[in-house]
């Protein structure tokens, strides 16, 4: 048995805040990323091409990395003057695993920097996920999606084709151990915000934009 749940999300960034406060810092970690706006970029307050990542294998510390050039399938060189002396934001922030089993950068702290960010006008998407069955990542008891702008489906997303809103997308599945009150403290917070259900629609079909 399974079952999932979607919530529009207003732009908002108490609303968005509160949402990823909601989920258990006992689920294990958090994939994804968040990037600056434009307007920061054109005033010079951040370095569009560096960022930081968090991640499970560099648990101790963030690292700054270069941003990906998707033309020559490589990260580019980061500006770690730009972060470490002139003191500009990140151009983006990237999870990976972030808070497995982590005993210095936790669930908890990565959720605090992903608040801070979301505060800052960052935006992108984020995937909470509450553990993973006999070690296989993506087959989960319990996950929260959450995109924090509107954006383009392609067909791969199944049910989720064409323009779509913010959202949180809530599943959980029994095969993997999972259970409904996996999300239900999730699924509280989107009503107590009144929060709007929907169901993803196939709608006209645009080039995909990555939501991260």
């Amino acid at each position: 048995m399974k079952g999932e749940l979607f919530f529009e999300i207003p732009d908002d960034q108490g609303v968005m805040a509160r949402i990823v406060e909601a989920v258990p810092s006992s689920w294990s970690w958090v994939d994804g990323a968040l990037r600056a706006p434009s307007s920061m970029v054109a005033s010079g307050q951040v370095e569009e091409n560096t960022g930081f990542t968090l991640q499970r294998f560099h648990s101790i510390h963030p690292t700054i990395i270069g941003g990906y050039d998707g033309g020559k399938d490589e990260r580019e060189r980061p500006n770690i003057f730009a972060i470490m002396v002139e003191q500009k934001l990140p151009g983006f922030i990237s999870f990976n695993e972030a808070g497995y089993d982590a005993d210095i950068i936790t669930l908890e702290l990565a959720k605090s920097v992903v608040v801070g960010f979301l505060r800052k006008g960052y935006r992108g998407g984020l995937y909470f996920y509450k553990d993973c069955y006999d070690n296989r990542k993506h087959d989960n008891p319990a996950y929260c999606k959450i995109i924090f702008q509107p954006w383009q489906g392609a067909p791969i997303c199944q049910e989720e084709a064409g323009a779509q809103p913010s959202r949180v997308k809530l599943r959980w599945e029994s095969l993997y151990g999972g259970k409904e009150e996996d999300i239900a403290p999730i699924v509280a917070v989107c009503r107590s915000l009144g929060l709007s259900k929907y169901t993803p629609t196939h709608g006209p079909l645009a080039p995909p934009q990555l939501a991260i």
